[in-house]
């Protein structure tokens, strides 16, 4: 067995080692995210997910939903564990909310999550193919869950690049929600198992990382006189 199948087969679990393994992903993939800032974690997640939705291909496009429910499942648990520390403050008499808060919440985002990865599996197509669908899906579930019931744009895979000014350039020509997108199939691409589609994928990221730099060369911070600013956090 060579190393695409040992690490194919990797991924080709059933039952609840899919959805443990699916979970894990995702409580990964929010290890990228501030304050951690893991970034190796993101490839590791985001190419995991890809393996076990290819490894789940035969199966019906339902099985696709799961594995993306369980891994927004465990990334939105993981990002949004925060939520807790405002009914601390009296546990005694709220206490009790803390789990609809943070596990009811992320039951719900996780289903953006999971109709990205049933998209992807209806989409067809290679690991490749899959890459490409995966970054325009969640992207899409991103913006989705961004705007409906007023909207809860927490936790972007953009925000990844928070501690690398470079890279967050790209989001004055896409915004936001278009490096999420560049992220995710960046991401993505070792799940191909190939060299030129990974070796394109880091000739992307340096592309990425010069156009940022010019930027921030072209437009250095400077002060602005008489303006008082403040912040608010509400």
């Amino acid at each position: 067995m060579d190393a695409r199948a040992r690490i194919a087969r990797l991924f080709a679990a059933a039952g609840w080692r899919r959805r443990g393994l699916a979970a894990a992903l995702g409580v990964a993939a929010a290890g990228a995210l501030p304050p951690v800032h893991l970034l190796p974690l993101a490839f590791a997640a985001f190419s995991g997910l890809l393996l076990t939705l290819r490894a789940a291909a035969a199966e019906r496009p339902a099985a696709a939903f799961w594995i993306g429910w369980w891994f927004g499942a465990g990334f939105h648990v993981a990002g949004l564990y925060w939520i807790a520390n405002a009914l601390l403050i009296e546990w005694q008499r709220v206490g009790w909310m803390i789990p609809f808060a943070v596990f009811g919440l992320s039951a719900f985002l996780a289903v953006f999550v999971g109709g990205a990865c049933y998209a992807v599996r209806r989409a067809g197509g290679g690991t490749l193919a899959g890459a490409f669908f995966l970054a325009a899906f969640w992207t899409l579930a991103e913006i989705v869950r961004g705007t409906v019931l007023t909207g809860f744009p927490w936790n972007l895979i953009a925000t990844v690049w928070v501690e690398t000014e470079t890279v967050l350039q790209l989001a004055a020509i896409g915004g936001a929600y278009g490096v999420s997108a560049l992220s995710v199939l960046l991401f993505a691409l070792p799940a191909t198992l190939r060299a030129r589609p990974i070796l394109a994928g880091a000739a992307g990221l340096a592309l990425a990382v010069g156009f940022g730099a010019w930027r921030l060369a072209e437009n250095p911070a400077r002060d602005v006189p008489d303006v008082r600013l403040r912040l608010v956090q509400p």
